[in-house]
């Protein structure tokens, strides 16, 4: 039996952050969601592990003092977490897009549509919690996509677990 693909989501919009989880659960991914950059935070700090990370930056967000999907994504770089992260960012692609080039292991895409096709072709791997640190390479891949520009779905280059 194969292990399930498991998805962290952060959207602030209920109605958003409920849509990406039906979609994915759909497909056979297991989910949590966190509705703040905050609240996903102290759950990855808690131990909660996925194979990938899902964070959508929206025009009815409410931020305030929460994080951003790219803060949450350098702070988990910061802790040596090097999990695949996903961001939607439809009206600041560009600045967002530019900012993740200079992280490992990070997409950033025009719409939903596009990370789900990114997140249905990843492999489930276990990766440690936020807590334990992992480890740093210059063979780790950047991808910062540009908006589509033909029918191909972009791809992201996932790490796999190293063995020690």
């Amino acid at each position: 039996m194969s292990e399930r693909l498991r998805v962290a989501v952060l959207a602030e919009d209920t109605k958003t952050r409920s849509w990406i989880a039906s979609a994915l659960k759909t497909k056979g991914v297991e989910v949590f969601a966190a509705a703040s950059g905050v609240e996903l935070l102290e759950l990855l700090g808690d131990g909660e592990t996925s194979d990938v990370v899902l964070g959508v930056e929206g025009a009815t967000s409410e931020r305030g003092p929460a994080p951003t999907s790219m803060q949450v994504l350098a702070s988990t770089r910061t802790f040596g977490d090097e999990t695949p992260f996903v961001i939607v960012d439809e009206q600041n692609f560009s600045r967002t897009a530019l900012a993740a080039s200079r992280m490992r292991n990070a997409a950033v895409v025009p719409t939903l549509k596009a990370a789900l096709s990114l997140i249905r072709e990843t492999e489930p791997s276990r990766r440690p919690p936020l807590h334990r640190h992992g480890q740093d390479s210059d063979s780790d891949s950047i991808v910062a996509r540009p908006p589509e520009t033909s029918a191909q779905a972009p791809s992201l280059t996932l790490l796999a677990p190293r063995d020690r």
